[in-house]
C-alpha cells in the first residue's frame, strides 16, 4: 500500500513539472530611438528587467572628494656655522691616520696579485686542453647534425604518409558530414518554436527636400517588409501592425517596435532530446566499429609478439 502511494506521489510530481514546462517564457520588448524596455516573465514572476531610460535619468553617484595636501614649504636655510681653528697637533694626528689606512690597502693588493697568478695558469692549461679536444668536438657535432637530419627526414616521411592539412580537413569533414543534416533540421524546428506575438512597428521618416523624402520612403518600404518576411520564415511571426509614415520639411528618422516573444521550455527540451537521440544513433555504430577494429589489431599484435618470443626461445 505504501509503495502504491509513493508511486502516485512521484507520478503527481512528474505531471506537475510537465504542466509547468508547458507554460511559456514571455519576453516583453518595447524599443524606440530614445529607450529600450525589456521584461522577461515566467508565470507571475519577473525574471529579468531592463530599462535604458531609467539608467539615463538616474542621478550620478556621489564621488568622494579627494583632499589635496598642500605642498610642504621649504624649510629656511640654516645659517652656516663659523669655521673652527685647527691646531697643529690635530693636523699631525690626521696625517698619522691616513698613513695607517694606506698600509692595509697595500697588503690587500699583494694578496690579490698572488690569487690572480694561479688563475692565469689554470686558464692557460684549459686553452691547451681545448686545442687538443677540438677534433673530438668537431666529430661530435657532425654526429649530432647527422642525427638531426635523419630525424627531420623521418618526420617528413611520416607527414607525407599521414597527409597534409587538406587531407586532415577532409577526414574531419567526412566524420562530421552525417551530423550536419539532422542538426540543421532540428535547429529550424527550434527557431520556429520561438514566437513573436502582437508585433507592432511604427516608422517615421522625413527629409527637408520633399522629393528626396518621397524617394527614400519608396526605397524603405520594400526593405522593411522583406526583412519582416525573412523573420517570419525563420521564426513564427504574427504582425499586428506595421506602419511607415512619411514627413516633409524636416530631417528625422524615428521608430517604435513593440512585441512579445514566447518560448515553451517543454518544446525546447523535446527538440534537444530528439536531436541527441539522432546524433547518438549516428555516432554509436561508427564508434563501436572503430573500437572493435582497435581491439582486433591489439590482439593480432599480441599474438605476433608471443609467436616471436616462442620462436626465439626455441632457437636458444
Amino acid at each position: 500500500m505504501i509503495a502504491i502511494i509513493a508511486l502516485w506521489i512521484i507520478l503527481g510530481i512528474i505531471a506537475f513539472i510537465v504542466i509547468l514546462l508547458h507554460f511559456s517564457i514571455r519576453v516583453y520588448v518595447d524599443a524606440s530611438k530614445d529607450c529600450v524596455d525589456i521584461k522577461a516573465k515566467y508565470l507571475f514572476f519577473t525574471v529579468y528587467k531592463m530599462n535604458t531610460a531609467e539608467k539615463k535619468n538616474a542621478p550620478p553617484e556621489d564621488k568622494k572628494e579627494k583632499k589635496k595636501k598642500a605642498p610642504e614649504k621649504a624649510q629656511p636655510e640654516e645659517k652656516l656655522e663659523e669655521s673652527k681653528t685647527v691646531s697643529l697637533d690635530e693636523l699631525d694626528k690626521l696625517d698619522e691616520e691616513e698613513d695607517a689606512d694606506t698600509e692595509p690597502e697595500k697588503g690587500q693588493s699583494d694578496a690579490a696579485d698572488a690569487e690572480e697568478k694561479p688563475q692565469k695558469q689554470i686558464k692557460q692549461k684549459a686553452k691547451k686542453l681545448t686545442k687538443e679536444q677540438k677534433q673530438a668536438l668537431k666529430e661530435k657535432k657532425k654526429l649530432e647534425n647527422e642525427l638531426k637530419k635523419a630525424e627531420k627526414e623521418a618526420q617528413k616521411t611520416e607527414k607525407k604518409q599521414q597527409g597534409g592539412k587538406l587531407d586532415k580537413l577532409k577526414e574531419k569533414y567526412l566524420f562530421f558530414k552525417p551530423f550536419i543534416p539532422p542538426t540543421l533540421k532540428y535547429t529550424k524546428k527550434l527557431l520556429k518554436k520561438i514566437r513573436f506575438k502582437k508585433f507592432e512597428l511604427e516608422l517615421y521618416t522625413a527629409k527637408e527636400d520633399p522629393a528626396e523624402s518621397a524617394i527614400f520612403y519608396g526605397k524603405l518600404q520594400p526593405i522593411v517588409f522583406n526583412v519582416l518576411a525573412l523573420i517570419g520564415g525563420i521564426f513564427t511571426l504574427k504582425v499586428k501592425r506595421a506602419d511607415i509614415t512619411c514627413g516633409f520639411f524636416e530631417k528625422k528618422l524615428d521608430f517604435h517596435v513593440k512585441t512579445v516573444v514566447c518560448v515553451r521550455p517543454s518544446s525546447v527540451i523535446a527538440i534537444a532530446f530528439c536531436l541527441g537521440c539522432k546524433l547518438a544513433r549516428l555516432f554509436l555504430p561508427g564508434w563501436w566499429k572503430r573500437r572493435s577494429a582497435r581491439k582486433k589489431a591489439e590482439k593480432a599484435e599480441r599474438k605476433a609478439r608471443e609467436q616471436a618470443e616462442k620462436a626465439a626461445a626455441a632457437a636458444i
